[in-house]
């Protein structure tokens, strides 16, 4: 039997709770009375307590006030008590939920009620115009507090008010856990915003247009995004946090974004929210952080992603937007439209040829070694029609615009031997000749004088458009030819000495771009194992292209639209003419810290070898994209940013698909080749590779020792997996 102590006990600590409960509180039954603050009528205040009155339960529906109560002992438990306090705390906790869902069923109808009866918020509402947000749909109630509703799968649960001075308040009695507010048309084609707030929510739609889910605080993002996971399983989904000074902004967004494989990202000064950041920097600086986030982790995610089994494909390589950016990326999509050439054809002859006609000046250091904004590419066409020389055409004209002199002296073609480049970037030469007595020509020699016989060239920029660049690969293979050599040496460093024997001519400081066009089925042909091998090939971005439209008028870009970037790039040349050393940003030091590894990995195999350069590569890239940002150009403070480096990793990863598309996965061993070209048409035993090459291949192989260092080589780089065929311990190895 209960005594009074704990019936008085228990109404003790409901008393100081704030609530009144009557004077006896029956056993076993729930109570009501008037909650927090109410009069007499009002019956949201509730207690229960078990029929042995060792514990209870207690709370207010209009506050969300719910407790649990439990007597103290005056001795250690029986074994029996221990039973029935279990069974009590059972019971407590079923209680308590019962209670909170008639009380969130109770204030959700006072949320409808509430939402029914208020009026459409103004945009002139005080808290909108310092937050600089519309209205988004919200509503007003009679003490001028802005009405958010909260809702779970489009029913609403409760209502959060914000008055003029930022305070909010949540509907008392409501459920917050898990519900959301929206802005924006919810559905699976695209990327979903989840971010805390409503203001931060109402920045993030108005910059991005994306669709936006407001979660309330940090603690709800979890149970929300996973909501938003399982409606929606294929959607991109950006945690935006909160970049607060406790730290649990960020903890609480990587948390909810590892849960979902989703992509988190935060403002990038402390202290701040996306909010923040649109009141003090506008809009765009908002809709630029959060693309760049976006573009960011896809990278990351390409950079850690393991490598296929079968690198080879034969799908077509996609460019993704991001390439696009800065003055390039206008162009080229202000002239794509009128064009057949591939879009990718066309961004890079508007890329890599400003690199040249910039000069040598602007560059990024590599330790103490300075990369300059220069470097190759090969647009590989599938046939001779795959409009590779009409990429060229439009930024041609544009540059010939912008300095037709530069054009017209320093862009040449015919690459046919080192010796010959070497010329058109050569150093003053000078005769050693001898001073004589008199000037006589038999007179006595008083001593010797350099007399200059060849001013050289004065401009060391040099751009070659090769349109037949199977021609210069040709002439590569030809004995003593050294084309090869001075092309490696110009995309190292520009200084060049060719060993010749007649007439020795001497580079110094050459800055040399070149974009070659060939054919697949060319390139195949004439680009030697050597050549690919030996550092060569991987001075060159190799770019599949292929005729994009059929356009029969053939009229090209309008003036119209072409005249406007004539102005754009001499500005946007001029200024980058003049820099220097130029360094990545924090956040861009962070991004290439997190794929620098991924790039400087050398891939294994000849079309490895091709690749070898992708840190090198990308840096270079990057220098061209920052030099062509026009916004960047006005700046003091010219850097490499993330658009820049994201811009130069999405080049590259078009590059590296379109490398392997060409050259396949070859190891560069003949008898590896054509074994791994065997497996792969199914598993083989030894016995099995050796009568294919001993039989057919015209290779000589001891049949008790089966070409057993090509299987090894093989095997080393992952490419062929050697089990035992059978059950036996003795079966026969086989390669699969």
């Amino acid at each position: 039997m209960m005594t009074a102590t704990r019936l008085d006990a228990f109404r003790q600590v409901i008393e100081r709770a704030g609530l009144v409960p009557p004077s006896v509180i029956p056993l076993g039954k729930v109570t009501r009375f008037p909650g927090i603050g109410k009069s007499n009528g009002n019956k949201s205040g509730w207690a229960w307590l078990s029929k042995d009155g060792l514990g209870g339960t207690y709370g207010d529906w209009a506050s969300g006030l719910s407790d649990t109560w439990h007597a103290q002992h005056d001795h250690a438990m029986t074994a029996a008590e221990r039973a029935a306090h279990t069974r009590r705390v059972a019971e407590l906790r079923r209680i308590r939920e019962e209670e909170e869902t008639n009380q969130h069923a109770e204030a959700a109808k006072r949320a409808q009620t509430i939402w029914n009866q208020a009026a459409p918020a103004p945009e002139a509402h005080p808290y909108l115009t310092r937050k600089r947000i519309q209205s988004h749909s919200l509503r007003i109630d009679g003490e001028s507090r802005l009405i958010v509703p909260v809702t779970i799968n489009g029913a609403l649960i409760s209502l959060q008010f914000i008055d003029a001075n930022g305070g909010k308040l949540f509907l008392p009695g409501g459920d917050v856990k898990g519900g959301s507010s929206t802005r924006g048309e919810l559905n699976n084609a695209g990327t979903f915003l989840l971010c805390e707030g409503f203001a931060t929510g109402a920045s993030l739609q108005e910059a991005t247009g994306l669709q936006v889910v407001v979660a309330f605080s940090a603690g709800n993002l979890l149970p929300v995004v996973q909501a938003i996971r399982l409606q929606f399983p294929t959607a991109v989904i950006v945690i935006c946090g909160d970049h607060d000074l406790s730290g649990t902004g960020q903890r609480a967004p990587r948390e909810a974004a590892d849960a979902v494989n989703g992509v988190m990202t935060l403002p990038e000064e402390q202290g701040q929210d996306f909010s923040a950041v649109h009141v003090q920097r506008g809009l765009e600086a908002v809709q630029e952080a959060i693309e760049t986030a976006i573009r960011r982790e896809e990278m990351r995610a390409m950079s850690t992603a393991a490598a296929p089994t079968d690198t080879h494909t034969d799908s077509w390589p996609q460019l993704d937007e991001a390439a696009f950016y800065g003055l390039a990326g206008e162009f080229t999509k202000a002239v794509e439209p009128y064009s057949e050439a591939d879009p990718l054809g066309i961004l890079l002859h508007v890329l890599l040829p400003p690199g040249a006609l910039i000069g040598p000046l602007p560059h990024v250091l590599v330790e103490h070694t300075p990369h300059y904004a220069r470097t190759n590419a090969l647009l590989v066409g599938t046939t001779a029609g795959g409009k590779k020389g009409t990429a060229w055409s439009p930024p041609r004209y544009v540059f010939t615009k912008v300095d037709e002199t530069i054009v017209l002296k320093r862009v040449k073609s015919g690459l046919s031997s080192g010796e010959g480049l070497v010329f058109q970037v050569r150093d003053p030469q000078y005769n050693h000749v001898p001073i004589r007595e008199g000037r006589r020509r038999n007179g006595e020699i008083l001593g010797y004088e350099d007399v200059l016989s060849d001013p050289g060239e004065s401009d060391k920029r040099l751009l070659i458009i090769e349109s037949e660049f199977s021609s210069a690969l040709k002439v590569m293979e030809r004995e003593g030819n050294v084309l090869s050599p001075v092309l490696r040496d110009v995309w190292d460093h520009g200084n060049l000495s060719p060993l010749t024997k007649k007439d020795p001519i001497v580079a110094t400081g050459a800055h040399v771009c070149i974009i070659g066009h060939i054919t697949h089925h060319e390139l195949l042909r004439a680009l030697s194992a050597t050549d690919r091998a030996n550092g060569f090939a991987n001075r060159y971005l190799f770019a599949l292209v292929r005729q994009s439209k059929f356009i029969p008028s053939g009229k090209g870009t309008p003036p119209e639209i072409l005249e406007p970037f004539f102005l754009r790039f001499s500005r946007t040349l001029e200024r980058a003419r003049t820099r220097g050393e130029l360094t990545r940003d924090r956040e861009t030091e962070q991004l290439w810290a997190s794929v620098y590894r991924k790039l400087a990995e050398v891939p294994q195999g000849l079309t490895g070898a091709i690749l070898a350069r992708g840190a090198a590569q990308v840096l270079r890239l990057s220098l061209i994209y920052a030099l062509l940002d026009e916004a960047e150009a006005s700046r003091t403070d010219t850097a490499i940013r993330v658009a820049h480096l994201l811009a130069a990793l999405t080049v590259w990863d078009y590059c590296t698909a379109s490398t392997y598309h060409i050259f396949g996965d070859a190891v560069g061993d003949p008898i590896a080749d054509r074994l791994l070209r065997l497996i792969k048409s199914g598993p083989k035993t030894d016995t099995d590779l050796y009568e294919s090459l001993g039989k057919h291949g015209g290779i000589r192989i001891e049949k008790d020792r089966p070409s057993t260092s090509c299987n090894g080589s093989i095997v080393s780089i992952g490419r062929a997996f050697p089990r035992l065929a059978g059950r036996s311990r003795n079966g026969m190895l086989a390669f699969y």
